[in-house]
């Protein structure tokens, strides 16, 4: 280094947290929710803080949020408090201890003070500077009218960011679990607006945080505050994934109940027909109608056979449950307009339907602009409809 010339300053980066997400979207019932209580029970036990959130159409999302928090101060809050409990190791209690003291080191008397209104458990946590409130003017989400609007949303904005800029100051991992995103407003706009500042320098960063969200994919459009948050989340560098949840085709169906029942696939399959079809696939209704069925004694064990048996033409007669019944009217909403006019034309011509009839109506196209057995072999790929008969008979498998 020539004399005279002052060294060159070295700028430190600004360490950012390993911050990654996964949103799962499908129908209701798909098996979202599962999964994800699967996730937490799996990242509990493995000694994650977790961050558990369920929204829903009653609650408002901040009031969800901030109910999230408080059962998290409250799990911990409570362990910091018992010295005899050992079902925790000092480690995460001092990490806990630390999330404490760096929300209390960030805010003002002001923001202690709605931080405790919002999050209750949190105040018992420092019981001589928690002050009683006047519950007069507070709503059940323990907000004021004041605060629903202008600077009380601002302030409800920034103390979310103070509990999340706390979190990933954490030795130990954070699953952020957020169910039903559906209903969750602006939430996932503001969680990412808040992730998008955090920057700890000094930190060392070992762990970080996992964000895991579903959403009902039939109830939100490209448009909406979540797909943007979403779309947002993806375009910011971070790993995030978008999974859709499918139905089950008839052969997971066979492969579930061959694995349930020990008995080979090839016996089953006229069974995981039936249940198929009257679930639609939908894991949950998959579940319900087998549930129903052994209720009934319709799936029984005979110790005579020394296996289960049941019989698909009592079980044919079953009624699916009002659920399924939307699901299929859903479904129908969604049709192509050609497909939906040749399922009604083939509904009016009873169970079955020859292709010699089809033929007749379609005409060359001339008594209907669209050719009828196109679309109904669109309807068999779509589980609607099944051939059935030597000659390529079609039968209305709705049942």
């Amino acid at each position: 280094m020539p004399r005279g010339r002052p060294a060159p300053r070295i700028r430190r980066r600004r360490q950012m947290p390993r911050i990654e997400a996964a949103f799962l979207g499908g129908r209701p019932g798909a098996g979202k929710s599962s999964l994800l209580r699967s996730l937490v029970d799996a990242c509990d036990a493995d000694d994650w803080f977790v961050i558990d959130c369920r929204f829903n159409r009653e609650v408002a999302p901040h009031a969800a949020l901030a109910g999230a928090f408080d059962d998290f101060f409250g799990k911990w809050g409570k362990a910091a408090r018992d010295e005899d409990d050992a079902n925790h190791d000092c480690a995460m209690l001092k990490s806990f201890h630390d999330v404490c003291r760096s929300i209390f080191e960030t805010i003002d008397g002001d923001s202690f003070d709605l931080l405790c209104r919002l999050v209750p458990n949190f105040g018992k946590s420092f019981p001589l500077l928690a002050r009683p409130t006047n519950d007069g003017g507070l709503d059940r989400d323990g907000l004021t009218s004041m605060d629903k609007v202008g600077s009380g949303y601002q302030r409800r904005v920034h103390l979310f960011s103070v509990l999340f800029r706390s979190l990933c100051c954490l030795e130990h991992p954070v699953l952020v679990a957020l169910d039903d995103l559906q209903w969750s407003s602006r939430t996932i706009l503001n969680i990412h607006e808040t992730l998008d500042t955090l920057g700890v320098s000094g930190k060392s960063w070992q762990r970080g945080m996992l964000i895991v969200g579903t959403f009902r994919s039939n109830e939100v459009a490209q448009s909406d505050d979540l797909m943007r948050g979403i779309d947002q989340f993806q375009q910011s560098g971070r790993a995030a994934a978008v999974l859709n949840i499918c139905e089950l085709k008839k052969v997971d169906v066979t492969s579930l109940i061959s694995a349930k029942l020990c008995f080979p696939r090839r016996y089953v399959e006229d069974l995981a027909k039936v249940v198929h079809g009257k679930s639609r696939g939908n894991a949950f209704f998959v579940m319900q109608f087998l549930r129903t069925i052994v209720l009934n004694k319709m799936l029984t064990f005979s110790v005579k056979h020394r296996r289960f048996v049941w019989d698909c033409d009592i079980l044919e007669l079953q009624v699916i449950s009002d659920d399924v019944a939307n699901l299929l009217t859903t479904r129908f909403d969604e049709l192509p307009d050609g497909l939906m006019k040749t399922l009604k034309i083939v509904s009016c011509l009873g169970s079955q339907v020859e292709k010699s009839t089809l033929e007749l109506l379609n005409s060359d196209q001339e008594v209907l602009p669209f050719n009828m057995i196109d679309e109904l072999h669109r309807a068999v790929k779509e589980g609607i409809m099944d051939h059935a008969g030597k000659d390529g008979s079609m039968i209305f498998c709705l049942s």
